[in-house]
């Protein structure tokens, strides 16, 4: 009896670690849009030798609408680890995500087409704009 009582303890703290965790995970789109967040940076700060030592982490740029805009993020050194801009249809689609290298050159794009809101195509693309691959998305629906 104790052990099933230690069992049940154990999934219950291991259940709240989860929901805790998920819930702290982010700031969801709906947040973003009814705080009116431009951009959120991310700072970390490590102690060397007591001291603080305070650094950029990342950089997130939001729409009017919430959704993620531009997304950097930065090495220790503050040097650009990745960076990635998107840009959204008029319905809040995404259409193209564009990938930098660390001197702000095109790396790949990535270019998504819909039929009504469903996504059916998805094309990489390699700097020069010419495709490296492709991917179909096809539905059937119950009838």
């Amino acid at each position: 009896m104790f052990l099933k009582i230690r069992t049940m303890r154990f999934y219950y703290i291991i259940a709240v670690l989860l929901l805790t965790a998920l819930s702290l995970s982010g700031q969801s789109k709906k947040k973003i849009r009814a705080a009116e967040i431009q951009v959120k940076i991310t700072w970390k700060i490590d102690y060397v030798g007591g001291q603080e030592v305070k650094r950029k982490e990342k950089e997130e740029t939001f729409t009017t609408s919430g959704e993620i805009a531009e997304y950097i993020e930065y090495e220790n050194d503050g040097s650009t680890k990745s960076h990635i801009k998107y840009t959204y249809s008029a319905e809040d689609n995404l259409l193209k995500e564009v990938t930098l290298d660390k001197n702000g050159s095109v790396e790949q794009t990535i270019e998504y087409t819909y039929k009504g809101k469903l996504k059916t195509e998805k094309r990489t693309l390699n700097p020069k704009g010419i495709p490296i691959s492709k991917k179909l998305y096809e539905y059937k629906f119950f009838k």
